[in-house]
């Protein structure tokens, strides 16, 4: 069985994994920016850690994913850290769901879960027994001021 190494460098370039090694998120930033003030024009790696952070920059890769899905249990609770924030994640029948906690959804009773299947953050959006539902479609602000009936005061200011 592969370890968790040689499942990375499947999943990246030799040069990306040589480039990024065992540095944390800091220390690769550390990185980058001691390579834009070097004046050794020949550090190629500095790239390829860029290349590595814009590909993992919401802090999920896909090997990360593929990681969560193998060791994660059916039916185990489990907390989620992602771009800075933490979620209840649960594994049910075989997927990964994400506690719907965002205020935007606080009076939309029937989202509960969102699916965590990519590392977009695009998941579908689930109720309490993990069947598909949608959000309700809402608007954008400027597009319901201009479908709103006049008033007479509105008709006199013109």
């Amino acid at each position: 069985m592969a370890t968790k190494r040689e499942q990375l460098e499947n999943l990246l370039s030799p040069e990306v994994v040589a480039s990024v090694g065992k540095l944390s998120y800091n220390q690769l930033v550390e990185k980058i920016i001691d390579y834009k003030h070097s004046a050794d024009s020949s550090r190629v790696s500095e790239g390829l850690v860029q290349q590595f952070l814009e590909s993992t920059a919401t802090q999920l890769s896909y090997h990360g994913l593929c990681e969560l899905n193998t060791t994660a249990k059916e039916g185990e609770i489990s907390v989620f850290f992602r771009n800075n924030h933490f979620s209840t994640m649960i594994k049910h029948k075989g997927h990964l769901y994400l506690l719907v906690t965002d205020q935007g959804f606080l009076q939309e009773d029937s989202l509960v879960w969102e699916s965590l299947h990519n590392v977009e953050a695009d998941g579908n959006f689930c109720d309490s027994d993990f069947r598909l539902c949608h959000p309700p479609q809402r608007a954008p602000p400027n597009a319901a001021a201009s479908l709103a009936p006049r008033t007479s005061r509105d008709r006199s200011t013109r």
